[in-house]
């Protein structure tokens, strides 16, 4: 049977850069692409399979799937999760080992992720008395655009939008052309590096004491997704943590003493949903286990490009079920929202 042309360019891309995106996701960036062009997307895609495969606007579609979509503090529960237990627990075993503490941020794009996370570290070891050794914490992204950013530290003064008032005044600056600079005091405190790194590659850093790769795995088929669970394991201390995405690969962590956190510091009562919907099919699948959970569930929709009237019956019934809070700071969203009568389950940024 002959594969259809978004298979052949998932194909292309696979073995161009080792990843294979959901078909979903490689149909939303097509579309996108194609509409800032003015092109068709059928055209688009014919254009594209037409060129070489290191022509350079496969290479501008491979980096739109590179650089996933990342925000200081993301995910509350999450973050709350690591200032009040794992980062206090990483920092024990450490000092106890008489080494600092090694985090990691793998596929960490353009370094929000891993500046909140030195962030975090920096106001919990200013705390410890005697002041424990210099925390050390490596950022790792496959596109070397995303990573010139994050070792700038420098983003649009809206990015700052979820960080602590306290903190964003602690550690970001006000620079030119509204733009905020991580402050030299937060890479005092925290010896934070940035590098290029493939998790599809057999050798992985480490050991940590707590490995961040939320938002990841999507961009793998089962096998791999299984092969870099693996590795990321063997890349902790003994007693470290793992910690994905919610709802991201729960069923796939292995088992073990090294990932004995990772289980349950993966939060089973939020959802990151991507990408397009629209039929209710693929919302009501991705809402399944957790339903059946019988657990408080917030759903964060800053990800999606298209919700429809059937994502709306799936989201009514699914408050009809559990306690339901819909999550998103971007304003189309919120509007959509209103106009289904879900904005009273809105908590807003």
């Amino acid at each position: 049977m002959s594969r259809s042309p978004l298979q052949l360019l998932s194909a292309r891309i696979e073995r161009r850069v080792g990843i294979l995106p959901p078909a979903w996701m490689v149909r939303a960036r097509v579309e996108a692409q194609a509409a800032a062009m003015g092109m068709d997307p059928a055209q688009y895609l014919e254009r594209l399979l037409a060129q070489e495969e290191d022509g350079p606007e496969l290479e501008q579609l491979i980096e739109m799937l590179r650089i996933g979509e990342t925000r200081f503090f993301r995910h509350p529960t999450q973050i709350d999760q690591l200032r009040e237990v794992l980062l206090p627990a990483a920092l024990q075993r450490a000092e106890a080992a008489q080494r600092p503490v090694r985090l990691w941020s793998a596929g960490c794009g353009t370094g929000e992720e891993a500046w909140t996370l030195a962030m975090l570290l920096s106001e919990l070891i200013a705390h410890r008395s005697p002041r424990p050794p210099r925390p050390e914490l490596l950022g790792t992204d496959l596109s070397a655009e995303a990573l010139q950013q994050a070792e700038a530290g420098r983003y649009p003064a809206a990015a700052a939008r979820h960080v602590p008032s306290a903190l964003a005044h602690k550690y970001l600056e006000p620079v030119a052309d509204g733009l905020v600079a991580v402050r030299a005091s937060l890479r005092q405190a925290v010896q934070v590096r940035f590098r290029r790194h493939n998790l599809l590659a057999a050798h992985y850093p480490g050991p940590f004491d707590l490995i961040l790769c939320r938002n990841v795995l999507i961009y793998f088929d089962a096998p791999r997704r299984q092969a870099v669970l693996e590795r990321l394991r063997g890349s902790l201390h003994q007693g470290g943590s793992l910690l994905l995405a919610p709802g991201e690969g729960e069923e796939e962590v292995p088992a073990g003493p090294k990932t004995e956190a990772a289980a349950g510091t993966q939060v089973q009562e939020a959802l990151v949903l991507r990408g397009s919907y629209g039929d209710g099919q693929r919302l009501q699948q991705e809402l399944r286990p957790y339903l059946q959970a019988g657990r408080e569930l917030t759903l964060d929709l800053d990800g999606v490009d298209f919700l429809g009237e059937e994502d709306a019956r799936v989201l009514r019934r699914a408050a009809e079920l559990v306690p339901l809070r819909l999550r998103s700071s971007r304003a189309a969203v919120q509007r959509w929202l209103q106009r289904q009568g879900l904005a009273s389950r809105e908590p807003g940024p």
